[in-house]
């Protein structure tokens, strides 16, 4: 029964979080961090990015394992330096990180996130 790894659908990448109260990134959008879901490269644009099957997340991830609105990623600064967290949203199935179940925890480059059956690969962009 070899189910094949639902893919994301993105509507549109836009330049910058739309939503009220939102700005746009400061740092050039090739040094912010990504996701790399099943070879598509999905850039974390705005502070806050949601992750789940519903329309109104920032990656739709078209996957019945992923709840509607399943995980958060957040990206904020240090310094100079851009954090990126995770954090799930009480999902039904989990969020997990490197094989691990998590509710909240700070993102390194090359850190395996899954969701549902759906697995994004963690890039923390240029340094």
């Amino acid at each position: 029964q070899g189910a094949v790894p639902a893919r994301p659908q993105v509507p549109h990448a836009p330049a910058h979080d739309e939503r009220a109260g939102a700005r746009p990134p400061r740092a050039n959008p090739s040094s912010r961090p990504w996701l790399d879901i099943a070879g598509d490269r999905y850039p974390l644009l705005g502070s806050l990015t949601t992750l789940g099957r519903d329309e109104s997340a920032d990656v739709v991830l078209d996957d019945p394992g992923v709840s509607r609105r399943h995980s958060e990623i957040r990206v904020t600064t240090d310094g100079p330096h851009l954090v990126t967290s995770i954090r799930d949203l009480n999902s039904t199935n989990g969020t997990f990180v490197n094989g691990e179940r998590i509710s909240s925890q700070r993102l390194t480059d090359g850190d395996r996130i899954t969701l549902g059956r759906t697995t994004a690969v963690f890039r923390a962009g240029r340094r």
